[in-house]
């Protein structure tokens, strides 16, 4: 029978009960992505996935591990191994950013997953696609070995047949079932779904504000947005397109919209108009829900700039709200190949991460002056969303690759996953702690050794330990154990007393580094 840690059982039990890592891994890029498991942003090459995600993805990690399960991309549904699922072909999505698909555990089955896509889009002779619609497809992790794959006769399942690019969900306040929420297009109409138990219930339809129209030609987009709270809900739809008309005069602008939300009903309320803006940009909320950002595109004939706009929402009034207003215009000049003038950080797909910071989903490259080659991937972010505009810290990080590719200067080159946003809520930055190299260097002590019973595992650099697989192995290489941890802090006693006398070996997996340790099991051993 295989022996346990019971030490080790604990925490994995603990973790259960309050771990939220469902968003750790971000698929993003033409070869790379980000991962906050280790309790800091690390950056990882995916060489063996071509596929340019250049577009929304959608993706969804294990929620104890943090290990991704698989993600969504153009159509197409992806399993861990970065593998298209065998039915994860010709999924109805749209295209270009936005929020296009939305990955939603099954309320009362941890291995089933629903993955809601949405396609809103307009022909060249303006007619409206015949695949316009929100859908849905079951993913069963179950299948195809663990691996996952679409369940037979629920891919593209219709929903409704008029929606616009704006797709967002949250946890209702059962804390089991949640709400997918779209909003039509020629309509003034918010579609709630609940999805719970039963499957996808039948939606109310909530009506607030402008009827949006089609884009005569493109893609009906706009952005939904709760606060990870779930608190608020915020909207804007793209009416302009571009700014102006062909004779220079602005087009329309569009709302920024405030609303209100009830978890336990669905209800939608209180709207309120905290601007007019032109469209094209995104929507964020701080983790501690009490600021709301937005990006503007600031526009004359032949000049763009975007800023960023954060509300303060702990004023007592809407007109408090508006007149909080605080604007950033963020710049930064060494991603340029032939010039050191600084211009505006331009906002795609703002996302609120793990980390507790917010990043921007806008990269520029920095080149080499002398061979005008790619040296490194920028990323900028809010270093503490949390602050007040001034205090938020806008800064930007290196991303070194050996499969960095050729983006011209500048290149919009991500696009983060369309994440729910209460895995966020209540988060602080996490400090940046110790590097990949420290951690690749470091050596861990195992004491006493040998031992009778407990044994423990220190390294000068504590937190390198985190993320862990624990494993033991008898002298004949069976398996007797293996524990995952995830979390920083003390690391936890390992229990060998139910062990027969002998020689085991433990295996500590890190992040970067392997280790194999030889340890001594003697009950006569004298202990201090």
């Amino acid at each position: 029978m295989k022996e346990r840690l019971l030490t080790l059982l604990f925490l994995g039990m603990c973790i259960l009960a309050h771990s939220q890592n469902e968003a750790n891994i971000w698929i993003v890029g033409e070869d790379f992505g980000f991962d906050f498991n280790f309790g800091r942003f690390q950056f990882f090459d995916r060489p063996e996935f071509k596929e340019e995600a250049f577009q929304t993805t959608a993706s969804i990690c294990d929620p104890v591990t943090g290990e991704l399960l698989f993600f969504f991309y153009e159509n197409r549904v992806w399993n861990r191994s970065f593998s298209l699922m065998p039915n994860g072909d010709d999924i109805m999505s749209g295209s270009g950013f936005g929020q296009q698909a939305l990955i939603v555990p099954h309320p009362n089955n941890r291995n089933r997953f629903y993955l809601f896509t949405v396609v809103s889009t307009t022909r060249i002779d303006g007619s409206i696609s015949e695949n316009n619609g929100l859908y849905y497809s079951l993913i069963d992790m179950r299948l195809k070995g663990g691996l996952g794959d679409v369940v037979s006769g629920t891919k593209n399942t219709l929903l409704i047949s008029n929606p616009i690019e704006a797709l967002t969900g949250t946890l209702h306040a059962n804390g089991r079932d949640f709400w997918i929420i779209t909003r039509e297009y020629d309509s003034n109409r918010f579609v709630v779904f609940r999805l719970s138990n039963e499957g996808v219930l039948s939606p109310s339809f909530q009506p607030f504000g402008l009827v949006y129209p089609p884009f005569p030609i493109g893609i009906s987009s706009g952005m939904l947005q709760f606060s990870p709270n779930r608190a608020y809900l915020a909207f804007r739809f793209d009416l302009s397109g571009q700014p102006f008309e062909s004779d220079g005069s602005p087009r329309e602008l569009s709302p920024l919209e405030l609303y209100d939300f009830d978890a336990s009903s669905g209800i939608i309320s209180n709207r309120r108009v905290l601007g007019n803006f032109f469209g094209n940009a995104s929507i964020a909320f701080s983790p501690n829900n009490k600021k709301l950002y937005y990006a503007d595109l600031h526009a004359n004939p032949g000049l763009f700039t975007e800023y960023l706009n954060q509300y303060d929402l702990t004023a007592s009034s809407t007109q408090g709200i508006i007149n909080s207003r605080e604007t950033l215009l963020w710049t930064y000049s060494p991603i340029f190949d032939d010039s050191n003038t600084e211009a505006s950080i331009r906002y795609h797909k703002m996302q609120l991460a793990p980390d507790g910071r917010l990043y921007n989903g806008w990269s520029g490259v920095m080149r080499d002056d002398e061979t005008d080659s790619l040296q490194k991937r920028v990323i900028f972010y809010l270093d503490n969303p949390n602050a007040t505009l001034d205090e938020t810290d806008p800064s930007f990080r290196f991303l070194s690759s050996p499969n960095n590719v050729e983006p011209q200067a500048g290149t919009i080159e991500l696009d983060f996953p369309n994440f729910m946003q209460y895995y966020f809520n209540g988060l602080e930055p996490r400090p940046e702690g110790p590097t990949a190299n420290e951690c690749a260097n470091m050596d861990v002590t195992l004491y006493p050794n040998p031992t009778k019973g407990p044994l423990y595992i220190e390294t000068e650099i504590q937190n390198c330990l985190y993320p862990a697989a624990v494993s033991i192995y008898s002298m004949a290489g069976q398996e007797l154990l293996k524990e995952k941890l995830i979390r920083e802090g003390p690391f936890p006693t390992i229990d060998l007393s139910s062990y027969a006398d002998g020689v085991y070996f433990l295996k500590l997996e890190t992040f970067q580094k392997m280790q194999l340790k030889r340890i001594i099991k003697k009950s006569n051993t004298q202990q201090p």
